[in-house]
């Protein structure tokens, strides 16, 4: 089955809007007297939470959550705050492993698709390429026998004569 992840990246769009959690921690900041407390970043986490089930919509959300880090950062020079509204968004990290598991999987496909695509292009044949030859059959052509590879009797390498003891 192909996965389509590359199509579901491309079809993502960022909010037009600042999404209403930035608003709201700005909210819960200025309540807190211009700090954020352990209460203000429990609310911003629940609030993140009913958002968990759609990974566009949360994503949308851990961007408003990443706007306000910005604001407490560089408008409030409160860097204890942005540091703690980082680790609420690293909180949800894991629920995107699985896409970069998914991208890399993909891009593997696509890395041997690309092969096929080549082999049949120079008309190369890509199952001979894929084995070794049997036993008492010519290998193919511009290959080195095994043989050729290290001369037969030469001298351990040096730096592999002393992890022996040699």
């Amino acid at each position: 089955m192909k996965d389509n992840i590359f199509e579901e990246l491309k079809a993502y769009e960022a909010p037009k809007s600042l999404p209403r959690i930035a608003d709201y921690g700005v909210q819960l900041y200025e309540a807190a007297g211009y700090k954020l407390d352990a209460a203000a970043i429990e609310s911003l986490r629940q609030e993140l939470a009913k958002h968990a089930g759609d990974l566009k919509d949360l994503t949308d959300n851990i961007i408003g959550l990443g706007a306000f880090a910005l604001w407490l950062r560089d408008f409030r020079q409160d860097n204890e705050g942005t540091v703690a509204v980082a680790k609420l968004i690293g909180e949800h990290a894991p629920k995107y492993a699985s896409i970069g598991e998914r991208i890399g999987n993909a891009l593997q496909d696509l890395a041997l698709k690309a092969t096929d695509l080549l082999d049949a292009f120079s008309g190369s044949d890509a199952a001979m390429k894929r084995r070794a030859p049997k036993y008492g059959e010519d290998s193919p052509s511009g290959t080195l026998p095994l043989k050729d590879l290290k001369p037969v009797g030469a001298p351990m390498p040096i730096k592999e004569r002393n992890k022996k003891g040699g």
